[in-house]
């Protein structure tokens, strides 16, 4: 049986920003970060004024990235992305929240155009045949396009897109092209801007768009690894 295991939980937000914003400073004095949760929670209370409570911060005119254990913000010009790399439920995620109020309440103004959720995975397949049935339940006919090519070790990816709740869904399924090595299955979810809060109120549909990736991967007959 396939199988997959998480990698990451992101948001990603296009439209024009300000990277010299973010800062740490910034979050704490504007309740931005859900300091009682991990791994906020312990990074501050460990802190000191020789040692900062992020993991890594880096300021420039074009892009910020501040990062503390497994969340990971970046801000460029045109986009910002938040990830989370230990998610478990999206919506108990705190990039959820941390977007929310800092768009929502402080930076309502940001000239956004689109907006996405992500779930990215590793997948794998046990032997050769195991992807094989994994491609004939995406409807990709190995053989056809083998002889067509002529070859019996063609590998194939796939990108499926489809409209799902006012927005765009994508599924992206990425082989390597030799062996049988990992390869990535990625979910997005994909929204237009019409205004701040129908916007900024999408980030609440989390757990749906993730049951619903889940639900394709069921079909799929994909297994799961922690």
């Amino acid at each position: 049986m396939p199988f997959v295991s998480p990698k990451f939980f992101s948001i990603v937000l296009l439209g024009r920003q300000n990277p010299q914003i973010l800062n740490h400073d910034f979050l704490i004095k504007n309740r931005v970060l859900p300091i009682r949760k991990e791994p906020f929670r312990s990074l501050i209370r460990n802190s000191s004024e020789e040692k900062q409570p992020f993991s890594e911060f880096l300021s420039t005119p074009p892009v910020t990235t501040l990062t503390y254990k497994w969340i990971s913000i970046i801000i460029e010009i045109n986009r910002y992305q938040i990830r989370d790399n230990n998610f478990k439920v999206p919506s108990n995620s705190p990039i959820v929240n941390i977007t929310k109020q800092y768009f929502g309440k402080f930076l309502t103004y940001t000239p956004f155009q689109l907006g996405g959720m992500n779930f990215a995975f590793k997948l794998g397949f046990s032997d050769d045949k195991d992807e094989k049935d994994f491609d004939d339940r995406l409807g990709i006919d190995r053989e056809k396009f083998g002889t067509c090519l002529k070859t019996e070790k063609a590998r194939f990816s796939a990108r499926i897109n489809s409209p799902w709740n006012d927005g765009q869904i994508e599924i992206q399924i990425n082989k390597p092209k030799k062996g049988l090595k990992d390869g990535e299955i990625n979910f997005n979810f994909e929204f237009v801007y019409e205004n701040i809060d129908s916007f900024i109120g999408k980030l609440d549909e989390a757990d749906k768009a993730y049951k619903l990736f889940n639900d394709i991967l069921k079909k799929l007959k994909v297994g799961r690894k922690k």
